[in-house]
């Protein structure tokens, strides 16, 4: 102020969003400047914030990616890079592909890709050529690459030569 005391003032800080994403207890989001966002409840690292700390905020994900697209799965969420990266952060329900990430981490052997899933299970993603990719619990086939039974820290392909438009892993509903 002109008369030398301080004056203080709080301001809202606005975001434009390309895309959210809602999860069943967290919500992520890519602003304009292709960086991820998440908020809501953050018990399995979920919020990919370097913590387990709820939010009620928007919350930088960590790690400085930039990104293309972010989906929100029960206790976990995955995203695509700018660079190509598959990266999932969270758990999966304590069947985790990647233990509990609290930041993001790679998904070995995926592919660059265009679309990703997070489910409760496990994620899937899909080329820009349509071939998908799942990780996580294959506990009755759902990975889709004819095996059973494990869990998968990597990236597999989902067999046959079928082109994907979409793939929804929660059920791992393949389409």
């Amino acid at each position: 102020a002109a008369d030398g005391r301080q004056a203080t003032a709080t301001l809202a800080v606005v975001r434009t969003w390309k895309m959210v994403s809602a999860g069943q207890d967290a919500i992520c989001g890519i602003t304009l400047d292709d960086r991820a966002w998440c908020w809501g409840q953050n018990s399995s690292g979920q919020l990919g914030n370097g913590s387990m700390t709820d939010a009620t905020a928007p919350s930088l994900v960590t790690g400085g990616a930039l990104w293309l697209g972010v989906h929100v799965g029960k206790h976990s969420a995955c995203g695509t890079t700018t660079d190509g990266r598959a990266l999932c952060w969270g758990s999966y329900n304590k069947q985790s592909f990647t233990g509990v990430a609290m930041s993001p981490a790679a998904i070995d052997q995926a592919p660059a890709l265009a679309s990703i899933r997070a489910g409760v299970y496990a994620g899937c993603g899909l080329t820009g050529a349509g071939a998908a990719w799942c990780w996580g619990r294959d506990t009755y086939g759902g990975l889709g690459d004819g095996n059973t039974g494990a869990v998968t820290t990597h990236a597999v392909p989902v067999s046959g030569s079928l082109a994907w438009q979409t793939v929804q892993p929660h059920g791992l509903d393949v389409t």
